[in-house]
């Protein structure tokens, strides 16, 4: 008789090291950027045939948004995809990064075009019919909960993919009286970056160091409500949140992010009726 024997089927696992998305800045003028990264790590219990990307490090990136993507093949013929994002943005001293755009626009404000190098954040904000806004931002444009465009007003959002800014690009976000509903009723937009409703935006409300951060760093307040909370909202480039928390109106708290991949980031305080953003980059 020949002995029995046992065959021994084992799960294959193989993972690639995901990336973060990578923004970097060109001087005006400039047609792109050369960007590099490091090689992303394959792991496979099986052994790694190859590893391919479509783009290498050190590659010249034109302006605007590129996707880089690398494929793993073990020794049996099975693969595994990873893909980030790489944005080369025009640097224009006269253009800031971040923008937050609320308030009341009206047709007697005539045809108004918002530009920021990074991101746009709309929050509070009431399109009335005949308003014409554009925005136009490098990396992204988040609308929040609370942002009222009303049938007939005109509300353009794209990214700029050439460093004109306010200039005929891809439209990404259009409302207009075609795409609303045919009566009067005001329409609300809720997506993007997840928070409520702002009433004021106030620029000296808070400021972070060190900046950039390993991940730790110190929240300042420089005003103080007593009888308000405090609440803290970290969001990444694209909207995705990472941290919210509520805390007591003291003058500093300690926050603590070590753990999320380095890069651009988004921390956004709310004290009872003011509000601010800032921009946090963590190495």
């Amino acid at each position: 008789k020949h002995p029995l024997r046992r065959v021994l089927q084992t799960q294959q696992y193989r993972a690639i090291d995901q990336l973060p998305d990578i923004v970097v800045f060109a001087e005006h003028g400039e047609e792109g950027a050369s960007v590099s990264w490091e090689i992303p790590g394959v792991t496979d219990n099986c052994g790694v045939e190859s590893l391919s990307g479509n783009h290498e490090p050190g590659y010249f990136f034109p302006i605007g948004l590129t996707e880089v993507a690398y494929t793993a093949e073990d020794i049996h013929g099975n693969a595994s995809s990873m893909e980030f994002q790489v944005s080369v943005i025009i640097i224009d001293p006269d253009i800031p990064e971040l923008v937050d755009v609320s308030g009341l626009f009206t047709n007697e404000d005539g045809e108004i075009c918002t530009a920021a190098l990074q991101t746009i954040i709309v929050s509070d904000a009431d399109f009335e019919t005949g308003a014409h806004v554009e925005l136009v931002a490098g990396v992204n444009i988040l609308f929040t909960p609370g942002v009222h465009i009303h049938n007939g007003a005109y509300v353009r959002a794209y990214i700029d993919q050439d460093g004109t800014f306010c200039g005929d690009l891809t439209t990404l976000v259009t409302v207009n009286e075609e795409d609303l509903l045919s009566d009067d009723k005001t329409n609300e937009v809720i997506t993007g970056l997840p928070v409520d409703d702002l009433r004021e935006i106030n620029k000296d409300l808070f400021k972070v160091y060190p900046n950039p951060t390993d991940g730790r760093f110190t929240l300042e307040l420089t005003y103080i409500d007593s009888e308000e909370t405090l609440q803290v909202q970290v969001f990444g480039l694209y909207g995705a949140s990472i941290f919210q928390e509520i805390l007591v109106a003291k003058p500093r708290h300690l926050l603590d992010l070590t753990g999320h991949p380095p890069g651009v980031y988004f921390i956004r305080v709310i004290m009872g009726e003011h509000a601010q953003v800032e921009r946090l980059i963590i190495r």
